[in-house]
């Protein structure tokens, strides 16, 4: 198969991955907002959203290759509104759990809990990419002996 072939394929699969994350987080918004299910009810979707990211991790660090370079948001931009999407979804999910469990939505209470999750959600995933930004280096060094 041609080189460029299979990196069509790789692209596919890939947004595929995107498009199935976003489905189990709809998923669970819907279940928790809209139905008023609880935690045990979205039992199907957390091995999707917790077990692939972490399977991806762990086969990438099997394989020697990093995911710096890879991400599915190469520009600036992208990574950035990808960011921005993140914390609102928790923000919203966190004021429609807030309303089904009390009726209303304490706008103060959700003001704080966003500050919290953005302070700690940035700050992890600025760790997360400091390191795999120094494991690439280290990978690309070792390739280049």
């Amino acid at each position: 198969m041609d080189e460029r072939v299979k990196e069509v394929y790789r692209k596919i699969y890939a947004e595929l991955f995107l498009l199935i994350m976003i489905g189990c987080a709809i998923s669970i918004m819907v279940k928790f907002a809209v139905l008023g299910m609880d935690a045990s009810d979205c039992i199907p979707e957390y091995p999707i959203l917790i077990g692939s990211p972490l399977y991806l991790a762990v086969r990438t660090r099997m394989l020697g290759v990093t995911q710096a370079g890879n991400s599915l948001s190469s520009s600036a931009r992208n990574k950035r509104s990808g960011l921005a999407a993140g914390i609102l979804v928790a923000v919203f999910l966190f004021a429609a759990i807030l309303r089904n469990q009390t009726g209303s939505v304490d706008w103060r209470e959700v003001g704080v809990f966003g500050i919290c999750f953005i302070v700690v959600f940035l700050a992890a995933q600025r760790g997360f990419q400091h390191l795999e930004d120094k494991r690439q280096k280290k990978l690309d060094s070792r390739y280049d002996d």
